[in-house]
């Protein structure tokens, strides 16, 4: 849920000497760009690459505006064809180690960023990039250690700031986390990300309170925050506020009707109020836009299930362990499923894969037990009951069931 990997920021790309016809296409371009009118300014720096091909403005403007427009093969074309005309092109290289970042590729972003620092060490975007990368390729100390070396120089850099807190929660490193996203706040009040960011570590330290008051007044600085509202939604359910959780995800999704998380927890909150055939319409969405997602195979069987919707159920239950064949709780739920069917030696197997995946999982032990005692199988009932007290004492379903 935190922020996005990719820093937004690009470095500045200065004009080198142009001949007149193309400096004044340039400016042109320049003027389009700062306006908002992409697509006529790319054409624009064509018109200047067209008549000085080696206009290295023109590449590397043309370039961020193909990243900013999603084009990133022909952004990474044109920063590719700007360096191989000026290797030391250090705006450049640090620009297109955000195409790289963005595209997933964190081995090719650190080794623009190393030479981007080699030349221009005092380069910000490319040390708050170098962060990101190294956090990318899970060198988590590392990526630490260089946040904290540009800190040095740059203490009130909120990006800096940032990104060491985003790499303390990383590490699990929540405190310390929230101590960086404090120090953000303090240093830009009206930005809705500080408060965002510092929610995420009070929920995560468990500071339910905190974590809505952060959330709250991320959401009033930035209405139009579906992860706000979305995680704001999530403390509320937390709280057993399924009313209040539902109200905010409403609004996640009306800003972004696609948006599969807050569907997948709008129809937890629809449970607990008993609105099951609206819980299963939302995870009927949320299946349809990511089909490969087994937790939502899980929950949807779930809803099915309370829907008296057996033979559905088990197919979902299938597909979740399916896609999630080392997730306990998958084979449990198809387990209770399968016994309700009067499938007992189908149940007890799935029973028996989830007690071997999770040898805490009391619920396995208990409904292995019932099902061994409708079989006749006492003996083996009971040791599952006398499991589950040796687990937790307070369980008192297992002392009755044990007889």
């Amino acid at each position: 849920l935190l922020g996005g990997q990719a820093p937004a920021g690009a470095a500045p790309v200065g004009t080198a000497t142009l001949r007149a016809p193309a400096a004044t296409a340039l400016a042109s371009a320049d003027k389009l760009a700062g306006q908002g009118d992409l697509y006529r300014a790319i054409a624009r720096y064509g018109d200047v690459l067209a008549v000085d091909p080696r206009a290295l403005a023109a590449l590397a403007r043309r370039a961020m505006l193909l990243r900013q427009l999603g084009s990133l093969p022909a952004a990474l074309a044109d920063y590719q064809k700007a360096l191989q005309l000026n290797g030391e092109f250090w705006q450049a290289r640090t620009n297109l180690a955000l195409l790289h970042i963005e595209r997933g590729e964190y081995a090719a972003a650190e080794q623009q960023l190393r030479s981007a620092l080699r030349i221009q060490p005092a380069n910000l975007s490319a040390q708050r990039s170098m962060v990101v990368a190294l956090r990318g390729l899970q060198r988590l100390p590392e990526a630490l250690a260089a946040a904290e070396a540009a800190l040095q120089a740059s203490p009130d850099s909120v990006e800096l700031l940032t990104e060491r807190g985003l790499t303390h929660a990383a590490l699990q490193q929540y405190g310390a986390a929230l101590q960086n996203f404090s120090r953000v706040i303090a240093l830009r009040p009206q930005a809705a990300a500080g408060y965002y960011n510092r929610a995420l570590m009070h929920d995560s330290l468990q500071d339910l309170p905190a974590a809505l008051a952060d959330y709250t007044r991320a959401v009033e600085l930035d209405p139009n925050s579906a992860p706000a509202l979305n995680n704001r939604g999530h403390v509320h359910f937390q709280q057993r506020n399924p009313a209040a959780a539902v109200k905010d995800y409403d609004s996640a999704l009306a800003l972004q009707p696609k948006y599969v998380l807050a569907l997948q927890n709008r129809a937890a909150a629809q449970t607990e109020l008993g609105q099951h055939a609206l819980a299963l319409a939302d995870l009927n969405a949320a299946v349809a836009l990511a089909p490969n997602e087994g937790q939502l195979y899980l929950d949807r069987g779930q809803a099915q299930h309370n829907l008296k919707q057996s033979a559905a159920a088990l197919a979902d239950f299938a597909r979740a362990v399916a896609l999630l064949p080392a997730n306990a709780l998958a084979y449990l739920r198809r387990g209770v499923e399968q016994a309700s069917a009067g499938q007992g030696s189908a149940a007890l197997a799935d029973y028996d894969k989830a007690i071997a995946l999770d040898p805490q999982l009391l619920e396995a032990y208990n409904n292995r037990g019932i099902v061994r005692m409708q079989a006749g199988e006492y003996s083996a009932a009971r040791k599952d009951f006398e499991a589950i007290v040796k687990l937790n004492a307070a369980y008192t379903q297992a002392y009755y069931n044990r007889g």
